[in-house]
């Protein structure tokens, strides 16, 4: 449970976790409202100056807390290395796909 609490804490401070919030509020949830008199234009990502390995990085930063409390909540204990092995391909082709990059050309 220290690993958990402790996580919930970085996570509060972490830079990288608030532009994930940001997207979430102006990408995602659609929560940033065009002001009157303006015409709606949607939110540019690339304000964030987030990288594809910038995300890998914060999941493994987190990895082990996530794992922790996945085994608390539910009394198992789940393969994440396996899980990250299975959805990784296609994690990558989805994030070419949204960059317009061909083939893997960011490994």
């Amino acid at each position: 449970m220290r690993v958990v609490s402790k996580a919930i804490n970085d996570i509060k401070i972490d830079d990288f976790a608030k532009k994930i919030i940001t997207f979430r509020d102006k990408y995602s949830a659609h929560l940033e409202m065009t002001p009157l008199g303006e015409e709606p234009a949607p939110f540019l990502i690339s304000e964030l100056n987030i990288t594809y390995n910038d995300i890998f990085e914060f999941l493994d930063k987190y990895k082990e807390s996530v794992f922790e409390l996945a085994r608390i909540l539910t009394g198992n204990v789940h393969d994440v290395d396996g899980f990250s092995l299975i959805h990784k391909d296609s994690g990558e082709d989805m994030w070419c796909i949204l960059s317009g990059v061909e083939g893997r050309e960011f490994e």
